[in-house]
């Protein structure tokens, strides 16, 4: 029986595809928050209204005040975890294409997906105004831009760390013994 070469490692289902959407959401979420907090700051209403709104929305809580840092930290957490689910999603469902164009228009695709699930799920009543313009639309854009741009990269790269690993472990020493 011969030891298994580097090409036996293979994705195992569509584990690396949803790991590598996974690390894709999660970086294009934080480029998103960053591009929401320069919005917010430029339409004069502050650089921390978007997290703060999300904690406000998201857990409906009158027990933390709205201008607190645990306030900026749920709701920049809350928009995370949901960058990071729609990237797995994303990476389940799309991880696979091979083409640019096709893999960027998923990702604006699954962006739009997240801002009007955002609309639907949470209902922002007092920051309307806010969260229906052009600045939030936008950021959701980049997102889905940046989630298309970086799951077929990292999916690449992470195969390619797993397989030079693989063949590590199954490399023949060369006869030069320590015993």
């Amino acid at each position: 029986m011969s030891s298994p070469g580097p090409d036996s490692l293979r994705p195992a289902g569509a584990g690396w595809s949803a790991l590598a959407g996974l690390q894709a959401g999660i970086v294009a979420g934080a480029a998103a928050l960053g591009w929401f907090l320069v919005v917010s700051a430029l339409a004069g209403r502050g650089a921390w209204e978007t997290p703060l709104s999300l904690a406000a929305a998201f857990y409906r809580l009158p027990a933390w005040p709205y201008w607190s840092w645990r306030s900026f930290v749920a709701g920049s957490a809350v928009h995370l975890v949901a960058s990071g689910l729609t990237g797995t999603c994303y990476g389940l469902l799309a991880g696979r294409v091979n083409s640019r164009r096709r893999s960027l228009l998923f990702g604006i695709l699954a962006g739009l997906l997240m801002y009007y699930g955002w609309h639907v799920l949470l209902r922002l009543p007092e920051r309307r105004d806010f969260f229906d313009g052009a600045g939030v639309l936008s950021g959701h854009l980049l997102f889905g831009a940046l989630l298309g741009s970086l799951c077929g990269p990292f999916l690449r790269r992470l195969l390619r760390e797993l397989r030079a690993a693989d063949s590590e472990a199954h490399a023949v020493p060369n006869g030069n013994s320590a015993l």
